[in-house]
């Protein structure tokens, strides 16, 4: 289950109140279950943190090495486009 597509359809004016209120706590509640078990590696690579956390996805970040002598690395999610610098 998505909770971009929870948070999405709460989101929505045509949803009556009580039924947008379930489904923000539902995504509420999974995104806190996956942070919890969020492992940044997979098979000796890094893991995108916001497929897993939105998406329950899991994706290898790529690091996109920095051109710049002494600058930090990027680390890329082509799935999502999420970027960290580290």
């Amino acid at each position: 289950m998505s909770v971009r597509i929870l948070n999405a359809l709460t989101d929505s004016s045509e949803l009556p109140m009580s039924i947008a209120s379930e489904l923000k706590k539902k995504a509420n509640e999974l995104a806190a279950q996956r942070v919890s078990n969020f492992d940044p590696h997979i098979d000796g690579a890094f893991q995108c943190p916001r497929c897993w956390i939105e998406d329950g996805r899991r994706l290898r970040i790529v690091t996109v090495p920095s051109k710049a002598l002494g600058e930090l690395n990027t680390y890329h999610c082509f799935a999502c486009n999420y970027e960290i610098t580290g």
